[in-house]
């Protein structure tokens, strides 16, 4: 075991101006192998052979870090899971779920660094508490939370109920979206999956008045419907988007994929809540830290975003609503998720995805701040993704780790409920 070694950094604030506090603030932290945390709140130490670095408890280095730098000095290409490592990991969390009492703790240390396919279903309904640990009650939690699923929507979703009636708008808007949920996805072509996710969002929507539905909503489906479906349906991500399931003769199996979906769909938004109340002030507030923390880690990339009067809601705002999913392919974004339903049981992911969008942000420093207002905002609302593999989506979450670990005891980010009086007006 390599113990990581005590890094400090003297964090010069930018000079404000006239009748304003400039403060030294002195961070301690540790590097760490953010592709492999022994837990989601431990930091590692940074081990690279291959790359020729090696940093030990007998060398310690002082590095002075300067606020236009930070971003550099802090990025690290994180080091690629060996085969080995892979394996051994693989038949730990194989055996972890073969216990008869689950240790949660233990699957979300293991499945921060991703899950294998075969186990993603049952792993994450376990992290979003769906299912308790307690195997011997899964079947009879499926069960019950099915059946009260189904009756929800033989009880709303009757054509002929008075509640579609009162809803009139309701259904009307989520009908529009539907169809532009993911369309170059054959399989969310299909109107026997179109009229799924149009039931998972009205009963949602009917039993959360306060917020009720939220453009948006549809997209956060996706994840599940694709990861429970891939319990019932053979193949990849990719072979699955293809599926014709119109032309399926039996498809009773998809009563169990949907109420599966909508449940951890409810569980995950239990931790945003605050994104869709009434002028959804959870964003503005998370767009807010995000232009915060922009400025700590990459101050020269948002002083250019200033000087073009780039609005950070022109993207941020689609980039928080729905947690990336159009940025990036959807196989990346199901792994992504595998760390953020590890984050403290999926209700701190919020959190870390405010992490992960600044450091989505800073990947791209170089090219944007040689661009101008109308191609910075034609960049960030198509960022060039689609041709990402696994190893880009580490080196983003590796960097938002790192973030996380800096920042999530300074006070200015985590926890905040002040909230600006520009956006308090809003």
């Amino acid at each position: 075991d390599i113990h990581p070694p005590s890094r400090n950094l003297r964090y010069q604030f930018p000079k404000r101006e006239p009748g304003r506090i400039t403060k030294v603030v002195k961070i301690s932290y540790s590097l760490h192998i953010p592709h492999v945390p022994q837990s989601p709140g431990t930091i590692s130490s940074i081990s690279r052979e291959n790359n020729n670095i090696s940093m030990r408890d007998d060398q310690p280095e002082k590095v002075d870090v300067k606020p236009l730098n930070l971003v550099e000095r802090t990025r690290v290409n994180p080091p690629l899971e060996t085969p080995t490592s892979a394996m051994l990991r693989i038949h730990k969390i194989k055996s972890l779920l073969k216990e008869p009492v689950i240790d949660i703790l233990s699957l979300q240390k293991l499945s921060w660094c991703g899950i294998p396919t075969n186990y993603r279903p049952l792993s994450w309904k376990l992290l979003l508490d769906y299912i308790p640990p307690n195997v011997d009650r899964h079947l009879m939690t499926l069960n019950q939370k099915r059946k009260d699923y189904h009756h929800w929507v033989n009880q709303y979703f009757d054509h002929e109920s008075s509640w579609e009636l009162e809803h009139s708008d309701l259904i009307r808007q989520i009908r529009i979206d539907v169809p532009r949920t993911n369309p170059s996805f054959r399989l969310f072509r299909c109107q026997i999956i179109q009229r799924s996710l149009e039931r998972m969002l009205y009963v949602w929507a009917v039993r959360h008045p306060a917020s009720s539905y939220v453009q948006g909503m549809n997209d956060l489906l996706i994840p599940f419907f694709i990861v429970f479906l891939s319990e019932h349906v053979e193949g990849d991500i990719r072979t699955m988007s293809s599926l014709d399931v119109d032309a399926i003769e039996d498809v009773s199996f998809l009563k169990l994929v949907e109420a599966d979906t909508y449940w951890c769909f409810s569980k995950l938004l239990d931790g945003i809540h605050d994104h869709y109340t009434p002028s959804q002030l959870g964003i503005q507030l998370r767009i807010y830290n995000l232009q915060e923390l922009l400025s700590r880690v990459d101050r020269a990339l948002k002083d250019h975003l200033e000087q073009q009067n780039v609005d950070f809601e022109l993207f941020a705002f689609r980039w928080i609503n729905c947690l990336l999913i159009r940025e990036m392919p959807l196989e990346l974004i199901v792994r992504m998720w595998d760390s953020y339903l590890s984050e403290d049981r999926g209700r701190s992911f919020a959190t870390f995805h405010l992490y992960v969008c600044a450091a989505f942000l800073t990947n791209f420093s170089k090219q944007l701040k040689e661009l101008e207002f109308q191609e910075i905002v034609l960049f960030l609302q198509s960022p060039p993704t689609s041709n990402w593999t696994s190893s880009d989506l580490e080196m983003i979450l590796s960097q938002a780790y790192i973030y996380m670990s800096m920042f999530r005891d300074s006070g200015h980010l985590e926890g905040s409920r002040t909230i600006p009086m520009t956006i308090a007006a809003v």
